[in-house]
């Protein structure tokens, strides 16, 4: 395409450039969709290399009309998240990342999700998983809110562990509890002082009325806050602001940090790789764009490195959305700066995030219809023999290949008998409970319907919001969450090949333990039979010999070797394992 076309509007709108197979190269915004497209086909000199590459694979031009110039910034940030064109400038993050959600219903609920696709406000990403689980556990601990996706008529687990209202049995006054949704979105938003002082008038309220014991919980409660907050650095009081620095680690990259401060505290961190940067100057508009696009948290001031362009458009677009003024400006005050100075040399020393083979993800998105992008897989397996010897084991695959410092495996400890599903739901309810490692993207169990469906009961028990799937034997079905068939994928498929290679992983590890346990028992339990064998000459068999095969192999002679073995003792043992 050597030329733009003759019939562009003088509109503002969204532009996208197409290649010969339709696939959108670069989307932009323009007040004038004619006037700036027309720039594109100029002095090509005068363009970056990255756009002169892009204009030799353009074969068609589509656009997008809008009504307004602050409309098309918001379509172009939307757009760019859902087609990520090659040539875009794009904020990259690890997609393991979660965010709280508050859900919006009549009792809402609160859960660890990834995906921001649904009604309710959004909180985060969280790069510190650690610590945003601690704050997700203290929130219910404290204030009781629902983590399920929908209510049970008959209640579940957390109601019966105290750490749920339970409005789905409880008669509840709906204004309660949309009182305490209050004071945790009032957290996640950085306003841990005001809620404290609630909590303190609560206490002395109770204590005036002689409730020692309730206003001694409430004294608990504020302590475990001010606990889990008290690390948090006081920039000073009243601030309300984002800080964004921005620092070059190679050509092409630029490294985003930025700073979230609530009423004086910084309370969390964002980092961000920006590649294909040809001019910063140009991008920042886009990236803050993106960024804001999905965030449910503005605050009233962004502080930058430069001025973006279209900083009024911005604005506007921002103040509607927080419902508020919002102003973009470089830093004013000597704090601000020393801010800005620490997020840019926080930013310096960003490392690169790692990023899962692309023909990978996209064959798991195209093949498995997924909106997301998958890199860590869980994958769960139990064996046993007719209950015998239970165990679960959990391997983990991070960009298609294993992570074996990851592994976990579960020696069953509450179920009984022959019933593989609820063994799958204790494994996956201990694993989920556990804050020392990332949310998995995907979840995969060896089984059908039923080895998925006790997943998912867990999985909402949790609160958090991960997909699962169901990998079955017999003809490599895979079922999913929200799909009513399974699906079945060709068996060149890379897909298939990568999930059934994790399958028999997970298969593999849980037969090696179960093994582990039925071996140490036979051994246990075959030199308990012999008379006179007790446990000190167990141990110098043992010691002496190394495990029961080898005193299998061993001679009556040999045996006599072993310290505190005579003839008549050495003959019993002898005799009994032959």
């Amino acid at each position: 395409m050597n030329t733009p076309p003759s019939n562009l509007p003088d509109h503002p709108g969204v532009y996208l450039f197409k290649d010969v197979n339709e696939k959108i190269l670069y989307i932009g915004k323009a007040g004038s969709i004619k006037k700036r497209v027309s720039t594109y086909f100029r002095k090509s000199e005068n363009l970056p290399d990255k756009i002169r590459l892009m204009l030799k694979h353009v074969k068609s031009l589509d656009f997008i009309l809008t009504a307004t110039e602050k409309e098309a910034l918001i379509l172009e940030a939307t757009l760019i998240k859902r087609h990520k064109p090659r040539y875009n400038t794009q904020l990259t993050d690890d997609k393991s990342y979660p965010y709280i959600r508050v859900s919006d219903d009549s009792y809402p609920s609160i859960s660890i999700v990834r995906r921001t696709d649904e009604e309710g406000a959004y909180y985060g990403p969280f790069t510190d998983l650690r610590s945003m689980k601690q704050v997700f556990k203290l929130l219910r601990r404290i204030f009781k809110l629902r983590t399920c996706k929908r209510m049970r008529k008959d209640g579940c687990l957390n109601r019966e562990m105290d750490l749920c209202l339970a409005p789905c049995v409880n008669d509840i006054d709906p204004e309660l509890y949309r009182k305490k949704v209050r004071s945790v979105v009032s957290i996640l938003e950085g306003r841990i002082e005001d809620v404290i002082g609630e909590l303190e008038i609560l206490m002395w309220d109770l204590s005036s009325r002689m409730k020692f014991e309730e206003a001694a919980t409430v004294r608990d409660q504020i302590e475990e806050l001010r606990s889990v907050f008290e690390d948090l650095k006081t920039t000073g009081r009243g601030e309300d602001l984002d800080v964004i620095g921005l620092k070059s680690i190679k050509e092409g990259v630029i490294s985003l940090l930025l700073f979230m401060v609530r009423d004086g505290r910084i309370v969390g961190r964002e980092r961000f790789l920006l590649s294909e940067v040809e001019d910063i100057d140009a991008s920042l508009t886009s990236l803050i764009s993106q960024y804001y696009l999905t965030s449910s948290v503005i605050p009233h001031r962004i502080i930058v490195p430069r001025i973006p362009l279209e900083k009024e458009v911005l604005e506007e677009w921002l103040s509607e959305k927080a419902l508020r003024s919002v102003v973009i400006s470089l830093p004013e005050k000597e704090k601000e700066l020393k801010l800005l100075n620490l997020a840019e040399k926080c930013a310096a020393f960003t490392v690169p995030l790692k990023t899962p083979d692309s023909s990978l993800v996209y064959d798991f998105k195209s093949e498995l219809y997924l909106e997301h992008e998958i890199d860590r897989i869980e994958a769960f397996d139990v064996s046993n023999i007719g209950g015998l010897y239970a165990v679960g084991s959990m391997v983990v695959f991070e960009g298609g290949k294993a992570k074996k410092s990851d592994y976990r495996r579960f020696k069953i400890k509450t179920v009984e008998g022959i019933d593989d599903v609820g063994m799958m739901e204790e494994v996956l309810g201990r694993r989920l409970k556990n804050d020392s490692l990332p949310i998995p993207d995907l979840i995969m169990v060896d089984g059908g319907r039923g080895q998925l469906n006790a997943a998912l009961r867990v999985i909402d028990e949790v609160g958090y919001d991960i997909l699962a799937i169901g990998l079955a034997k017999r003809f490599e079905e895979i079922y999913i969450s929200d799909r009513k068939g399974p699906i079945r994928l060709k068996s060149t498929s890379p897909t298939l090949k990568l999930l059934k290679q994790i399958r028999d992983e997970a298969h593999r590890f849980a037969i090696q333990y179960h093994r582990e346990l039925r071996d140490k028992e036979i051994e246990a339990s075959l030199l308990d039979r012999i008379d006179g064998i007790g446990k000190q000459r167990k141990t110098a068999l043992l010691k002496h010999f190394g495990s029961i095969d080898a005193i299998r192999s061993a001679s009556l002679d040999e045996i006599r070797e072993v310290s505190g073995f005579g003839d008549k003792t050495a003959q019993k043992v002898y005799d009994a394992i032959h």
